[in-house]
């Protein structure tokens, strides 16, 4: 028993020997972990101190606002995300001058509006939105067409003072058909009807009954009752 326990110990303490000679710092390591800073890197405002730039970076002041300035390789201006030019163009190919002073992607869908109102890949402006026509709330397309102005379902909409909007169920449309089937046209407003509490149905409803028989009830006064 004495001689494993001789073996043991020197066993042991050369693992305690290799394993803390592993963690000794040697003072090349490298953080693991950035301290955030507000100033100094890429696109951050420069610091008020030097240097006011990280990584042997100029800082560059803004052209149009001598308060602002931040970090960049060069202070060439007009390009994505960076600050707007002094003088026209503001910004290259493809990009606006945005209210708070710096140049944005634009013309493409879900980007700002180039020039005020101009989009690519068929998209409109909207907003100063690019977006797609046809669609709720968007600009109608060509000839006043809409995306769903073809369905007689919940998602039929109709151009209306040239914006796309659903109809025939809450709002009337503006075509000839006033309502969707399945709901009464009544004082410009369009109803769900033939159920318990609704108004009773009409034959311009599409329906073929004025009150459901399956729930029985039935037309009283112009409405369905049990």
């Amino acid at each position: 028993m004495t001689g494993k326990i001789k073996i043991i110990i020197p066993v042991i303490f050369l693992l305690l020997i290799t394993g803390c000679g592993n963690n000794v710092p040697t003072g090349n390591e490298k953080p693991e972990v950035l301290l955030a800073t507000d100033c100094g890197q890429d696109k951050l405002q420069c610091c008020q101190t030097e240097p006011k730039c990280l990584y042997a970076q100029a800082c560059c002041p803004d052209p149009n606002n001598p308060k602002r300035d931040y970090c960049s390789d060069t202070c060439t201006f007009g390009k994505k995300d960076e600050f707007c030019r002094k003088d026209e163009p503001k910004c290259d190919d493809g990009f606006v001058c945005t209210a708070d002073g710096y140049c944005k992607a634009c013309g493409q869908k879900g980007e700002l509006c180039c020039g005020g109102d101009k989009c690519g890949d068929g998209s409109v402006c909207h907003n100063n939105k690019c977006v797609e026509c046809g669609l709720d709330g968007n600009p109608c397309c060509a000839e006043n067409k809409c995306g769903n102005d073809n369905k007689i379902d919940d998602s039929h909409n109709e151009c209306l003072s040239g914006i796309c909007n659903k109809c025939g169920a809450a709002t009337t449309c503006a075509g000839t058909m006033k309502c969707l089937p399945g709901y009464l046209y009544n004082n410009d407003s369009c109803f769900q009807c033939g159920e318990s509490s609704q108004p009773c149905c009409d034959k311009l409803s599409g329906k073929p009954y004025d009150c459901n028989p399956k729930n029985y009830v039935h037309c009283y006064k112009g409405f369905c009752m049990e």
